[in-house]
């Protein structure tokens, strides 16, 4: 599945490698910088060669479009911002409630600062590596559906209503949801093969 992702980045300026880690009880991957790639003992023992390539596919293009560089650099600016408003909430005399109300922003900066990606970057990572299955002759949405079976799917279930995420600078989340995701994948896929096919 590495080799095969590998193939849409020669640009790439290090080497890619994936290691297995002695996770059973969810199906995951993450990218790290220097091109590492974990992927939990779950998701290689038990997803099939397709939604395999799915998953390693998209933390590829994490690395491939340097997600994790601009999310530093996005996490230094929320930082930064979290430091200047602490700085005033200590140094100012403020009314109790304007207090509370500073002592969120904090938080709301601090979250920021330690989310992982933005969902913008989710969904391109999501579409490079659909467009990687397409070349390869695979089919991205059988490979989700069996991601989703065996990861277990969240689906079927009506959609929470949470209370809002902080309001940072970028659009944040680990991933979109299912319904969401499932509708760019199945978008991606149709655009590679119209574009393969002229």
């Amino acid at each position: 599945a590495l080799a095969v992702a590998k193939q849409s980045y020669p640009e790439v300026p290090y080497e890619l490698s994936a290691f297995v880690v002695d996770v059973t009880d969810r199906v995951n991957a993450q990218a790290s910088p220097g091109g590492y790639i974990f992927v939990t003992k779950a998701a290689a023992k038990d997803l099939d060669e397709d939604a395999l390539q799915l998953v390693i596919g998209h933390e590829v293009a994490h690395l491939a479009k340097r997600h994790m560089s601009k999310q530093l650099q996005q996490r230094l600016m929320e930082s930064e911002q979290g430091v200047e408003l602490f700085k005033q909430l200590t140094t100012l005399r403020v009314e109790p409630g304007q207090q509370a109300a500073m002592a969120k922003q904090i938080i709301d900066r601090l979250q920021c600062a330690f989310a992982k990606y933005e969902q913008g970057q989710e969904t391109q990572a999501d579409a490079c590596s659909v467009r990687t299955m397409i070349e390869a002759g695979r089919e991205p949405m059988s490979a989700w559906e069996e991601y989703l079976r065996v990861r277990g799917s969240v689906a079927a279930e009506p959609e929470k209503t949470e209370a809002k995420p902080a309001a940072c600078f970028v659009s944040l989340a680990t991933h979109p949801e299912d319904r969401q995701r499932e509708a760019h994948i199945r978008g991606a896929a149709a655009h590679h093969r119209g574009r393969l096919a002229r």
